[in-house]
């Protein structure tokens, strides 16, 4: 795969069955001896529930063919909620080597978890603790599973010092981790008891969904709705090498290769983004020379102009999301064309905030953080708001010449007078749409003349390798 696919909703690859499963005829049970296969339980709106395998986050069996769960390489994680905005996430999975058997499709399903902010069963020694800890869910338990019934009696034992592995325990227990109202406060408990998600926007944007989604956040409509996936995989690199070739060499060409992509694939969602609200601050220094990246990698072919188209694709995609607030299906429509015409053809371009105002924003070619957006749109249900660079007399000489009166209404200064931004007003007629084209064009060039000192490779967007 030498460019990044499509963007692959949620759905396509992965179905999400749940943290556990309150349904005895899901659980892991060994039919030949009637054992249990899974010990850790969990009792969650007085239910008893057996934690499921990877967390719930389960492949499908028919998934694309472009991947397989032993791919290495680089992906672009979105997720986006209409209340709260995007989120975006560029990763990268090497493997222990590159014959190891997790890969980007482990990767991701790690991020899910971390995004829930939940325990993970496939890999947690702490358990055992946990439910012994009173901080989660109350003290844990154990319950004597009857084989023959298979059933667990409803008499709690104490769990001891001498319950110390858990496959011994299994044999003849269930071990109860603890009683939950529900799933958020699963989360909360794990987050105060482990602080293990450092991330300060990580940690604020879970518990922004917590609150926006209470239960909903934790079941399979949600991510089927919100989540979606693009990736560019090193799996055509493998054939370059034969079986004389040394696994070690192999391994540290491609994962050389792999830093190299996602360095540039962080600095492409930059551009497109605000920097501030990437969640993947890593890596983000310039490169010697940018135009010489595919010299430095050993399969010259990649296209690494691909990420830029990556990130177009991810934003008109979202800006679609973001304009069906609107009623009028035709206001809707037409406000897209404007936006879409000037992607293509402007010095400038449409991004899409990842903040939970969920805003379009108009911005320089190349984003740097000393140059802001000079223009904003933020659709509501019936109008658009919109803010620009423009002084609000040469606003109102503007409107007045072109004659915008029927289209736009509460012109007014912008209180804030903070960046670029000095004037908002609503729009809420767009049969005329040639007088917003001007707006644009009359805004950049006030904006252009603002920074015209910059060096000239702060306005130009650069392109990578031979592309």
């Amino acid at each position: 795969m030498k460019t990044f696919s499509h963007w692959h909703r949620f759905n396509e690859i992965f179905k999400y069955i749940g943290l556990a499963s309150s349904d005895q005829t899901e659980w892991g049970i060994n039919k030949s001896i009637r054992t249990l296969k899974v010990g850790y339980f969990i009792k969650i709106n007085e239910e008893l529930s057996q934690f499921n395998t990877h967390n719930g986050f389960t492949l499908l069996k028919d998934n694309s063919e472009d991947i397989k769960q032993t791919s290495k390489g680089l992906y672009f994680l979105k997720l986006f909620t209409p209340e709260l905005g995007t989120r975006v996430y560029i990763g990268k999975s090497e493997g222990k080597s590159i014959n190891s058997e997790s890969g980007v499709l482990e990767r991701l399903r790690d991020h899910f978890r971390k995004i829930q902010v939940l325990p993970s069963r496939d890999r947690n020694p702490s358990y055992l603790e946990w439910a012994k800890d009173e901080r989660f869910g109350g003290k844990g338990y154990k319950l004597k599973w009857n084989p023959i019934k298979q059933t667990f009696s409803k008499f709690e034992e104490k769990l001891t010092d001498e319950d110390k592995n858990i496959n011994d325990i299994k044999r003849t227990h269930g071990v109860v981790l603890g009683n939950f109202e529900d799933h958020k406060s699963i989360s909360d408990s794990y987050k105060k008891l482990t602080n293990e998600e450092t991330n300060r926007k990580w940690n604020k944007f879970n518990q922004e969904l917590k609150n926006e989604y209470q239960e909903e956040f934790f079941k399979n409509t949600f991510w089927n709705d919100s989540c979606e996936f693009s990736f560019l995989l090193v799996d055509d690199l493998l054939n370059c090498f034969t079986e004389k070739d040394d696994n070690q060499s192999i391994t540290q060409l491609v994962t050389k290769d792999i830093d190299a992509l996602e360095t540039k694939a962080i600095q492409a969602l930059r551009r497109n983004f605000d920097p501030d609200d990437i969640l993947n601050h890593q890596k983000m220094a310039e490169p010697e020379n940018i135009c010489d990246i595919n010299k430095n990698l050993h399969m010259c072919n990649f296209d690494l102009n691909s990420v830029d188209r990556a990130c177009t694709e991810l934003i008109f995609r979202n800006a679609k999301y973001i304009l069906k607030k609107l009623n009028n299906y035709n206001l809707e429509k037409l406000f897209f064309e404007v936006l879409e015409s000037t992607r293509d053809n402007k010095n400038y371009y449409l991004y899409l905030t990842l903040t939970g105002k969920s805003d379009l924003r108009i911005a320089p070619t190349k984003q740097r953080k000393q140059i802001k957006n000079f223009m904003v749109f933020a659709p509501t249900k019936k109008y658009i708001n919109c803010k620009c660079i423009m002084e609000l007399d040469e606003l109102n000489g503007f409107l007045a010449d072109n004659q915008c009166k029927d289209f736009v209404s509460e012109i007014k200064e912008d209180n804030k007078k903070s960046g670029n931004i000095k004037s908002h007003f609503k729009i809420i007629n767009l049969q005329n749409i040639d007088w917003v084209i001007e707006l644009m064009d009359k805004c950049y060039e006030i904006f252009h003349k603002k920074y015209s000192g910059l060096r000239d490779r702060d306005k130009t967007k650069p392109k990578y390798g031979k592309g």
